[in-house]
């Protein structure tokens, strides 16, 4: 059974509406996040790519989730607003939308790099070559960053 957009598959129902409050509204095997019915993936194949679908890291594991169309370190209320495998992160300041869970800058797409504080996994900060490349009337500023492999790069960070 294919679902068309923002509509899901319930086994004993058909197509369903993705919107969610809680668990107990989503089908089996779904998980109910930013009000929207998510499924676990292992990578894209797992996902309905042709409908704008991506597997995107939310709360520490991966999950389809509808793509949007800002770019790494674009403003964003949710995951829906963020391109391809791209969350919402840093909502008190304006939401940045990153790929997140990455230990090396090879784990980011291009245009990127993996930034992390302490020993836990980084987010993909946007790159930059001055403040005016990020969006300093949120706060952001184009800062020399360290890498995991010791490198330094220029990233917009909060």
């Amino acid at each position: 059974l294919t679902c068309p957009q923002s509509q899901i598959c319930d086994p004993n129902s058909g197509c369903v509406s993705d919107f969610c409050l809680n668990h107990n509204q989503c089908p089996q095997n779904h998980l109910c996040t930013e009000n929207k019915c998510v499924n676990a993936c292992s990578g894209n194949n797992d996902c309905r790519i042709g409908l704008g679908y991506q597997c995107k890291t939310l709360m520490g594991a991966t999950y389809c989730a509808q793509a949007g169309d800002e770019g790494p370190g674009g403003p964003c209320d949710s995951f829906t607003d963020c391109s391809g495998a791209a969350a919402c992160m840093l909502l008190a300041f304006g939401g940045y939308c990153a790929v997140n869970n990455c230990w090396a800058d090879s784990d980011c797409p291009s245009m990127t790099y993996c930034y992390a504080q302490g020993e836990f996994s980084g987010y993909c900060a946007q790159s930059c070559f001055i403040d005016l490349d990020c969006r300093t009337d949120e706060g952001y500023s184009c800062t020399l960053i360290s890498a995991f492999a010791g490198t330094q790069k220029w990233a917009c960070i909060h």
